[in-house]
């Protein structure tokens, strides 16, 4: 009995790693090709609206993650390609994989990685802006509807916008600093007053300095 259930286990484990990694990959993949169609769709709106003020928000961690996964996949490839890369006879030896199945799961992983590779580019290359009809972010957009309030700090030429009714009582509904330029500010702030809360019905004081 031990026996056979020794045997079961050996024929099966050479595949466990490797289904984890394809149902990983598979799932965000998925999500990831997903939510970068969204902000591609979402990035042409942008294009074909009247850009009114030009925002801009910090990307430096998304390219810092862009590198550290190039660094990753460059590394996997190597692992493929070398007959006596240490992570596949690791897997061999602990794993008792045959060369097929560890390249077979660093595929899947590879497969992983270039999803997130593409969504960071989209975010990365992705612009923000007050046009007519609301403002774009990197990732969000917010209708008049949903711009309750906003603050500015006109000495960092910043703005971060809430599209909650408590406003900055809360972080949720609440945007990143948006980088504007110095000579924009006194327009993006009459924009705004024009329009935030333009359908809700909530009022409250005008923009305040951070």
């Amino acid at each position: 009995m031990f026996r056979a259930a020794s045997e079961i286990i050996n024929m099966v484990s050479p595949f466990v790693l490797p289904a984890i990694m394809i149902v990983l990959s598979l799932s965000v993949g998925t999500v990831c090709f997903v939510f970068a169609a969204k902000l591609i769709k979402r990035q042409i709106k942008l294009y074909n609206s009247i850009t009114l003020v030009r925002l801009k928000s910090g990307k430096l961690h998304y390219w810092i993650f862009f590198l550290l996964i190039l660094a990753f996949i460059i590394y996997i490839v190597l692992q493929m390609i070398s007959p006596d890369a240490a992570d596949s006879l690791f897997l061999q030896k602990h794993f008792m994989m045959e060369r097929w199945h560890s390249s077979l799961m660093f595929s899947f992983l590879l497969l992983l990685l270039f999803s997130i590779e593409f969504l960071l580019a989209v975010i990365a290359y992705s612009k923000s802006a007050v046009v007519d009809r609301g403002i774009y972010t990197v990732l969000t957009y917010f209708d008049w509807y949903h711009v309750h309030d906003y603050l500015i700090d006109e000495d960092k030429c910043v703005v971060v916008l809430s599209s909650e009714k408590d406003t900055f009582s809360t972080i949720k509904g609440t945007t990143p600093p948006l980088k504007v330029a110095k000579n924009d500010i006194a327009k993006l702030k009459f924009i705004l007053n024009k329009n935030k809360n333009k359908f809700s019905g909530f009022t409250n004081d005008s923009g305040s300095k951070l």
